[in-house]
């Protein structure tokens, strides 16, 4: 029985992103964390984020402080509340998803390239 066109997709699929995750597996392992976290944060009142290590060496803020409450705000959909945070967070996290889909797409190209027998 041949495979339906949408199972072979999926397949297709799911082996890219597997070998995107395994090339990049400390961006995807960084990146899982932080969702995971900010989702568990906005849901409920757990709080496993990451702390700041600028403050929590220097005592001082860095304009990176109140990123993760802003992306919390924003699950939240109170963009009012998101940028009293950290106005960056409406920069940064466009810039953020324009640089996956760019890496990803150049993976994708590398992965489906035609795989060159070397000559014997």
């Amino acid at each position: 029985m041949a495979k339906k066109p949408a199972t072979m997709a999926i397949h297709r699929f799911l082996g890219f992103v597997s070998a995107y995750a395994r090339q990049n597996w400390l961006y995807v392992g960084l990146g899982s964390y932080l969702v995971f976290s900010v989702l568990l944060k906005s849901a409920t009142a757990i709080d496993i984020t990451l702390p700041c290590l600028w403050t929590s060496l220097l005592d001082t803020k860095c304009f990176g402080c109140g990123l993760t409450t802003a992306t919390v705000c924003l699950v939240k959909a109170d963009l009012k509340g998101a940028y009293s945070h950290n106005a960056l967070i409406f920069f940064i996290l466009p810039a953020l998803v324009v640089w996956v889909w760019y890496d990803m797409r150049l993976f994708y190209k590398q992965y489906t390239a035609p795989k060159h027998k070397a000559l014997v």
